[in-house]
């Protein structure tokens, strides 16, 4: 009798974003994972299923060999992330490229790439401020 296959939902939210330093980062990883899943060199990733979760309407998806790309819900943007994501993320682990995540989802890895909101807080709107003070202490 086999195992179902562990889910590994991955936060697509970058996406719809203008590509910068995460997004690089977020797209670069995901073509390097699915290299090596196609090479059969990613022996900690047997038994994984990979699916990158999207909010519909995003352009330019690309394409995997063994990885899923899957457009869901009907909002974007950070309400996509906080109402719509863990919906759709439920019963698996949820790994986000970037430092948002939805305060909902209980498995959950995000990425801490830098602390430039703390160390140089004036190069950010107090509103984006306060969003992820708040968001980085329940995270």
């Amino acid at each position: 009798m086999t195992t179902p296959a562990q889910r590994v939902y991955i936060n697509g939210r970058f996406f719809s974003q203008q590509v910068t330093g995460v997004q690089r980062y977020a797209r670069e990883t995901l073509n390097s994972l699915d290299v090596l899943l196609v090479a059969g060199k990613g022996e900690e990733a047997k038994g994984l299923r990979w699916t990158v979760l999207v909010p519909k309407g995003v352009a330019d998806l690309p394409t995997f060999r063994c990885i899923e790309m899957k457009e869901v819900g009907r909002l974007s943007g950070h309400l996509w992330e906080q109402l719509e994501l863990p919906w759709y993320a439920r019963g698996g682990v949820l790994f986000s490229f970037g430092l948002t995540g939805p305060l909902a989802q209980r498995k959950q890895i995000i990425t801490l790439h830098d602390a430039n909101v703390i160390r140089i807080p004036e190069a950010y709107s107090w509103r984006f401020r306060m969003w992820y003070r708040f968001l980085v202490r329940r995270l």
